[in-house]
């Protein structure tokens, strides 16, 4: 589809795109980064086109296009879940950006945000937001799977599973024996680390959920620093999944580490360096790349790490960009799902689960 947008050779030098150039409509995106990969694959199904020098691996991207016979502007700034809905119901500003490197930030409301995590699994329960359904009567928009993962040493020394009896030491302070994973009582003094998200993120909230540990419970949790294991702040983490991922795939620390992160991150990691391990003795991992997952191990309720990815609004968003641009972003959505490696088709789903970290049920 053409675009009927024209570019300065000034804009495009800088990768300029979107709010500098105004827009029969302009929709602002936020939310969940573990999501947007999908949402970069979705625009680009809808036959929009990302600015020069954006890409999918990136917190800030823009695309502009045409739908409909009107101009389109759509302006990406990824956060995290709890974030997204926090922004919605608050009405916060969002700092998006124009340019890759040094582009203008620009203050702006975000019209939808995405989350992995239902909103009355966050703090900011009011007002209630608008969940979007690709199928009537299912929440979200997809299916998201998450996956721990471990560092090169830490697999080397046989850390290839978690549980949820692991999880409980493990988060509460940030560094727990690996005899809990071998069994041998020559390795009670080596300690294994975890990184791990923020309270703002929706994989920390899937991931507590899922581990029981507790939605609203403070964590302990560690990054690497200088290649060396270095504690948060007491609750904190990192922004991004592509932070975690970064940390186990660290071959410097020398010390061993795991983490959480959606498979979009997942499947970045170098293998050799970072790679998915197994949540209760289930890995979604099947090899030998890094994005060689097996879905169908979430379709049919084996695998329990995962969480709807929902696409929340206010009541009061209207016009163009619920008439024109919402469905046609939830038609693309579903289309590049049904070759995705990263994520699942709601429809395509033979369970389903009414709460974060819940019981798993047949359709």
């Amino acid at each position: 589809m053409k675009l009927n947008q024209v570019l300065t050779a000034s804009l495009l030098f800088a990768g300029v795109v979107s709010s500098v150039n105004a827009a029969d409509i302009e929709v602002r995106l936020t939310g969940a980064t573990a999501f947007r990969l999908q949402v970069y694959n979705s625009l680009v199904a809808m036959g929009l086109a990302p600015g020069a020098g954006f890409t999918s691996g990136m917190n800030h991207f823009n695309f502009t296009g045409t739908l409909s016979s009107k101009s389109v502007n759509v302006l990406c700034s990824w956060s995290g879940s709890v974030e997204g809905i926090r922004d919605l119901t608050l009405n916060n500003d969002v700092a998006f950006t124009n340019g890759v490197s040094s582009g203008t930030a620009t203050l702006d409301k975000a019209n939808y945000a995405f989350s992995d995590a239902f909103q009355s699994s966050t703090i900011y329960t009011t007002p209630t937001l608008v969940g979007i359904q690709a199928v009537s009567g299912k929440p979200g928009i997809a299916v998201q799977p998450f996956t721990w993962a471990a560092n090169q040493n830490a697999w080397s020394v046989g850390v290839s599973n978690v549980t949820s009896k692991i999880t409980d030491g493990l988060l509460a302070n940030g560094i727990w024996p690996l005899s809990f994973w071998t069994g041998k009582a020559s390795d009670v003094n080596t300690l294994v680390n975890v990184s791990g998200r923020n309270a703002l993120s929706g994989t920390r909230v899937i991931t507590l959920a899922e581990t029981g540990y507790g939605i609203f419970a403070n964590v302990q949790q560690r990054r690497i620093v200088s290649n060396v294991w270095t504690d948060f702040a007491f609750n904190d983490g990192h922004a991004s999944g592509s932070s975690v991922r970064g940390d186990l795939n660290n071959t410097a620390s020398g010390e061993p580490g795991i983490g959480y992160m959606g498979l979009g991150d997942a499947s970045s990691l170098g293998v050799t360096t970072g790679k998915a391990i197994a949540w209760n003795g289930v890995n979604i991992w099947k090899g030998p790349l890094a994005a060689d997952f097996d879905l169908n191990l979430v379709k049919n309720g084996t695998y329990t790490f995962w969480g709807y990815e929902h696409m929340y609004r206010k009541t009061t968003l209207s016009g163009d960009i619920v008439a024109i641009f919402q469905p046609a972003f939830v038609s693309a959505m579903q289309t590049q799902l049904s070759t995705s490696t990263t994520a699942l088709k709601i429809a395509d789903m033979q369970v389903f689960r009414n709460e974060d970290g819940g019981p798993i049920q047949p359709n």
